[in-house]
């Protein structure tokens, strides 16, 4: 039977990405969104959450698949 879970979700996208692209090669553009989704990636898990998804330029983490809402929020925070 389903039961509810609280979580906290976090959304990091990459600012001006879309005027980072014009100005590069696409070879660039791969290797620069690269690194940043590691990056992003790497803070998540150091902060006890799940890279979720991966959409374009963004990242969506989850958070506290297993304790209350203000531990979620905190580690959020710590990712962010």
């Amino acid at each position: 039977m389903p039961c509810e879970r609280f979580i906290a979700a976090m959304v990091v996208h990459m600012r001006v990405s879309t005027l980072l692209a014009a100005a590069r090669l696409p070879y660039d553009n791969v290797f620069i969104l690269g690194r940043f989704v590691a990056a992003i990636s790497a803070a998540v898990v150091q902060a006890c959450g799940l890279s979720n998804q991966f959409l374009g330029d963004g990242v969506l983490a989850i958070f506290c698949l297993q304790c209350d809402a203000r531990i979620a929020c905190r580690q959020a925070d710590m990712a962010g």
